[in-house]
């Protein structure tokens, strides 16, 4: 099985998330072991996560101070 970004290069492990094969390289990249694009998706989450809790506490501080 080959790398999925270096296909001359055999792949040691796989993305947790979508399976792709990966080559030591690549799956030295991630903690999980990630590709690129599964890594690029799950900061995509995790930033529209704080983008919600700030608005949240936002939106609390502003309700208490209006009291």
């Amino acid at each position: 099985m080959k790398c999925f970004n270096h296909t001359d290069v055999e792949a040691v492990a796989t993305c947790v998330d979508c399976g792709k094969s990966l080559c030591k390289e690549c799956a030295s990249k991630y903690e999980p072991i990630l590709c690129d694009s599964c890594a690029a998706a799950r900061q995509a989450r995790h930033n529209a996560g704080i983008h919600m809790i700030h608005k949240i506490c936002f939106f609390v501080s502003t309700s208490f101070f209006l009291k």
